[in-house]
């Protein structure tokens, strides 16, 4: 992957209606410079960029118990977030992600796995580049980029 241009796409299902404090992917740099896609204690969709909690941007969106196509684009400095081929969200950060990625948990400064995801994710793929709202819509569908 790249630390410039990326794209994180995955099938997710949550196993409850309402599910909270669960990631679906995100990367954790020793100095707690993360960069994550999940839902929050309150149970929102969102993105994490950053140091810890401080740049997050989150949705009114709650998880169901349907599978779900997220799509993550990163572009230097903005991250995207489409569901179901539709964009949601968008947050900039000053720092580019660097450091191990993890799906469906995050790490802690201790290197304790949290927030982790409860439910299924499938498929999984990641691009070094930024893909199109059309191209993630062909990947969705199973017909290549």
């Amino acid at each position: 992957y790249s630390d410039k241009y990326m794209t994180f796409c995955l099938w997710a299902q949550a196993d409850k209606k309402g599910a909270e404090n669960g990631t679906l992917w995100g990367l954790h740099y020793p100095l707690n410079n993360r960069f994550y896609v999940g839902y929050n204690s309150a149970g929102d969709l969102g993105i994490g960029l950053g140091d810890s909690h401080i740049n997050v941007a989150a949705t009114s969106r709650k998880a169901d118990t349907d599978w779900h196509y997220y799509a993550a684009t990163w572009d230097t400095s903005v991250m995207r977030l489409y569901v179901d081929g539709e964009f949601v969200l968008e947050k900039t950060a000053g720092t580019s992600p660097r450091g191990t990625y993890f799906i469906g948990s995050l790490k802690d400064r201790n290197g304790k796995m949290i927030f982790r995801w409860r439910g299924q994710i499938d498929e999984v793929m990641i691009f070094n580049r930024v893909l199109s709202q059309e191209e993630l819509a062909r990947v969705r569908d199973g017909l290549g980029e």
